[in-house]
């Protein structure tokens, strides 16, 4: 019969996992109260949730909210980074605090959209540019095919234009030089 307390943190965690877009695994072991709660601190600040989790509990929530892959990033003393926005800015933030308070935090793993990441593919998500910025360059890029697309065919009726009107042209000169013969 499980206890008061650990359906308790069960349903803290469900609550937790539901939403959220990004969880990162990470180990935990030989951190300081005061490196723990100064991480807390950060990470609460940027909208992000930090939860050390007993891996059997954290397994039971992340099967009821049918997000089973969370399993694969539970190991040892395990905590939990959990983003609801932007999964980029939630690596960056994690791997910001990591470098500049030079903190020992292990980085297990992640979950993104039920895929599993590697710690150096949770790296490599932190260094992408933000979103805004990885949209503002896809449409750069489909203006730019747009673009081309319009200009290659627009071109050929710019050669039939020109092939026509260079006949016309030509006649237009000759009839000027006549008319200007004419008046002197």
């Amino acid at each position: 019969m499980p206890s008061t307390k650990n359906i308790a943190q069960v349903e803290q965690l469900i609550n937790d996992l539901k939403d959220c877009r990004l969880v990162i695994g990470t180990g935990f072991t030989g951190l300081s109260v005061e490196s723990m709660n100064g991480f807390r601190s950060a990470l609460t600040r940027q909208g992000i949730k930090y939860r050390v989790v007993k891996n059997t509990l954290a397994k039971i929530a992340a099967n009821e909210v049918d997000n089973a892959e969370i399993a694969n990033i539970l190991e040892g003393s395990t905590g939990l980074v959990i983003g609801y926005d932007d999964p980029v800015e939630t690596a960056k933030i994690l791997e910001e605090y990591r470098r500049s308070s030079r903190i020992s935090l292990t980085i297990l793993g992640a979950v993104l959209d039920h895929r599993i990441l590697s710690p150096s593919e949770v790296s490599d998500l932190a260094t992408l540019p933000p979103r805004e910025a990885l949209v503002a360059q896809l449409a750069g890029q489909m203006k730019a095919i747009l673009v081309r697309l319009v200009t290659g065919l627009n071109s050929p009726n710019q050669q039939l234009a020109y092939s026509l009107g260079s006949p016309v042209q030509g006649l237009v000169n000759v009839l000027h030089g006549h008319l200007n013969k004419g008046n002197s």
